[in-house]
């Protein structure tokens, strides 16, 4: 990826059409995003930034905890 690009974490089981679902049922998942590398020269020292909820992605309980070598996401409920 390049300076300024954008990756996401979407663990969405809602792709069947109803537009009215119950957020609380989502499960809960996490991951963690490292801080990217690489061996190429000049192509180091990134991080990752702005970690958001977009579209009918929302109100599902995101939690992103900045550690020093990436990011701590969860969603969804236990």
């Amino acid at each position: 990826m390049l300076n300024k690009q954008v990756g996401f974490f979407e663990y969405y089981n809602w792709n069947d059409g109803i537009t009215n679902h119950d957020y609380a049922k989502q499960p809960f998942s996490q991951i963690f995003f490292g801080n990217p590398t690489s061996k190429t020269k000049g192509a180091s020292g990134g991080k990752g930034t702005l970690i958001y909820e977009a579209g009918k992605c929302v109100k599902l309980n995101l939690k992103a905890t900045q550690t020093g070598k990436g990011y701590q996401i969860q969603a969804g409920f236990k």
